[in-house]
């Protein structure tokens, strides 16, 4: 009786955390406009502009692309690229972050990324555009570069996803112990 107790905590904590916040970053809202990006100098990315109105909050931008690198590599030195990721609104800088692509593993040489780059709740209607940049030499080649427009995404609630992966982590550790 337990056991099945904890097994219903770790699928109840898989849903609630890793899933939900999934679902919520990727899945949620509408896709508006899908740009692809142009390739620059020293590995620099634009994307094209697009046309954001305030009824499209809460917005959000997603990245795709696929990347390849030399599968010959060894297990202990897999391709980390950063990327600095700086949003334009009207030809002006709004926003920057810095993130990194990964395979995960030298197994993956072809990867495929989806990274959640911004999330905006209160929007500026007006033209903006998106420009990658790498922050070192980078290590994989990015290809098929797209920009997802996203509107009317909902958010993930952090304190229920982080009840969610504690309730994964705890049923976890008491069926390990079981």
């Amino acid at each position: 009786m337990l056991k099945t107790i904890l097994i219903l905590l770790v699928l109840v904590g898989a849903v609630l955390g890793p899933g939900y916040w999934i679902h919520g970053k990727f899945f949620t809202g509408q896709s508006v406009q899908v740009m692809t990006f142009t390739a620059g100098e020293a590995g620099r990315w634009t994307s094209g502009e697009f046309e954001v109105t305030t009824d499209m909050a809460p917005l959000g931008l997603i990245l795709t692309a696929a990347g390849n690198f030399k599968p010959n590599t060894t297990e202990d030195q897999v391709p980390k690229d950063p990327y600095g990721a700086t949003l334009y609104y009207q030809d002006a800088p709004l926003h920057s972050i810095v993130f990194s692509l990964s395979p995960g593993a030298v197994t993956n040489s072809n990867p495929v990324f989806k990274e959640h780059l911004f999330y905006m709740k209160h929007l500026q209607a007006g033209k903006y555009r998106l420009e990658l940049e790498p922050k070192v030499t980078p290590r994989m080649t990015l290809s098929d570069l797209k920009l997802d427009v996203k509107a009317g995404i909902q958010e993930p609630d952090g304190a229920l996803a982080a009840a969610g992966v504690s309730m994964l982590i705890v049923g976890g550790v008491l069926l390990f112990l079981l």
